[in-house]
């Protein structure tokens, strides 16, 4: 799990990302194959969305924030 905040000529560019390896086992690999693309999604657009609001400017917040929620599917 990480997150990287690099400058840009208009503000900040955010890189989050997971690094997740399923279980070995059968159930917990078949319930990670299920569950894992959901959760990293939720926990990923939660980093972002946190981070964002906490980088930015007051005034910018609320745009910051709305631009970091992920694209569901």
């Amino acid at each position: 799990m990480g997150l990287d905040r690099s400058p840009t000529p208009n503000g900040s560019k955010l890189r989050v990302w997971i690094r997740y390896a399923l279980p070995k086992g059968q159930a917990g690999r078949l319930l990670g194959l299920l569950t894992a693309p959901a959760y990293a999604r939720w926990c990923v657009g939660r980093m972002a969305r946190d981070a964002a609001e906490h980088f930015s400017a007051p005034a910018d917040r609320p745009a910051s924030v709305a631009a970091a929620r992920p694209k569901m599917r």
